[in-house]
């Protein structure tokens, strides 16, 4: 008898019938030493049991119920995709207990598809589709339960850079510094001049994630532009989605600019022509800018079709700049990047999820 042991809380996520996660694949590989039995604490009581076979195979047994409570056995293999596997599976039904056990009496009846998506050497998230009569579709993280003597998981490269603080404030990015808004937000100064210096604020949740500079105006007029003296800078903010990226501005990188209106581009900067005061999946208040000069940008995710599951870390530069009418004057963080150079950039990590 298989018996599965209540350990640490999971948490069970419901998806529709008809499609896949969007998890894409990360730089994890199934590996032979995910073989084992895996389950879900707060569901003790059924389970999987996997082994990964040579030749990139991995067979499947996942020892359950039907709605009404019957035990059923859904047994599959598929091939091993990176850190996935997706298998047909059939439930077996027909057995009689030994010495009455006749093989000829087994009936493996198709059952439906199971995807495998391994985040790491000690959580799966099952994925199902059935339409078979007893079952219905969804998906389930479950969690490593007993392993193979011997066997040892290498888990996946670590993301290295600076962590972007999760945010549970509601960011209204109209210029304003709420009470509570940025409390939970790690900050940078970007230096201009001696006596010039504006404060970077960053933070993100699970839709967006936020900037906020402060000081924009400097010593000059703050609603008028200077570009001689660059007392009047416009904050920028540059991102890459494929960290660490070469050389070359590509596709993979984002361009937002916020100044007497809202700028974007991808694959290019500085380009006027992609200006509006309305753009979607991302917001940033305009000059004139009330007193002590806040500009507060919300970028969206699926501006940047990402999510922070399949894009765990982005590249990031945040600059004051004066580059409007030809006068290139950049003023950037990290001290020493390169707008037109993304392997320049800070590699920033995104909060996971909850």
């Amino acid at each position: 008898m298989i018996v599965f042991l209540r350990r640490a809380t999971a948490i069970l996520i419901l998806t529709s019938a008809c499609c896949w996660s969007a998890l894409a694949q990360n730089n994890f590989s199934i590996q032979p030493a995910h073989s084992g039995t895996w389950f879900n604490a707060e569901q003790s009581g059924h389970g999987l049991f996997i082994q990964v076979l040579e030749g990139g195979i991995v067979v499947t047994c996942w020892f359950v119920f039907d709605l009404d409570g019957n035990r059923a056995w859904l047994c599959g293999s598929g091939v091993i995709d990176g850190n996935q596997v997706l298998m047909n599976v059939n439930i077996v039904e027909g057995g009689a207990f030994p010495p009455l056990f006749d093989s000829e009496q087994i009936n493996r009846i198709p059952w439906g598809t199971l995807l495998l998506i391994f985040q790491d050497c000690d959580n799966v998230l099952v994925e199902w589709v059935t339409e078979h009569p007893g079952f219905s579709s969804g998906s389930l993280d479950m969690q490593r339960l007993t392993g193979i003597a011997g066997l040892v998981c290498q888990p996946p490269p670590a993301v290295q850079g600076l962590v972007i603080p999760r945010t549970t404030a509601i960011v209204t990015a109209n210029g304003m510094f709420q009470p509570g808004e940025w409390d939970q937000a790690a900050t940078q100064t970007i230096f201009i001049r001696s006596d010039f210096q504006v404060t970077l604020y960053y933070q993100a949740d699970d839709e967006f994630v936020y900037f906020a500079f402060e000081n924009v105006g400097g010593p000059g007029d703050i609603n008028l532009v200077n570009m001689v003296m660059a007392d009047t800078l416009f904050p920028e903010i540059f991102i890459n989605v494929n960290p660490p990226d070469g050389q070359a501005f590509g596709n993979d990188n984002h361009w937002f600019h916020a100044s007497f209106q809202d700028c974007y581009q991808q694959g290019l900067f500085n380009v006027a022509i992609g200006c509006n005061f309305f753009l979607p999946d991302w917001q940033a208040n305009n000059f004139p800018l009330a007193s002590p000069g806040i500009t507060e940008i919300r970028i969206a995710y699926s501006r940047l079709n990402i999510t922070p599951e399949q894009t765990p870390a982005i590249g990031l530069l945040a600059t004051m700049t004066s580059s409007l009418l030809g006068i290139m004057a950049y003023n950037n963080w990290p001290a020493g990047s390169d707008v037109s150079n993304p392997s320049s950039w800070e590699t920033m990590v995104l909060p996971q999820p909850q």
